[in-house]
C-alpha cells in the first residue's frame, strides 16, 4: 500500500523548533510517515497553505498570548 505522508505545517517564530521536529520525528519522516512544512509566522503559513494542497494539518505557536 502506497500512501502519500501526513504533511504538517508548523508555525513558530522560533527558529530552534524546525530542529526539534525533525529529531523528534526522525523515524517517522524517514519512513514516510510524516512530512513536515515550516513557517515562521502566520503570513508565511498562509503564503505556504496558499501554495501546497497536500498540507493536512497545521500547528501553531499560541504561547505569546497576551
Amino acid at each position: 500500500m502506497n500512501t502519500s505522508p501526513t504533511h504538517i505545517l508548523v508555525v513558530d517564530d522560533e527558529s530552534d523548533q524546525e530542529v526539534l521536529f525533525r529529531m523528534r520525528f526522525r523515524k517517522q519522516i524517514e519512513e514516510g510517515v510524516f512530512r513536515f512544512t515550516f513557517a515562521r509566522d502566520g503570513l508565511q503559513a498562509l503564503e505556504k497553505l496558499n501554495a501546497d494542497p497536500t498540507i493536512n494539518i497545521l500547528l501553531t505557536d499560541i504561547n505569546k498570548l497576551s
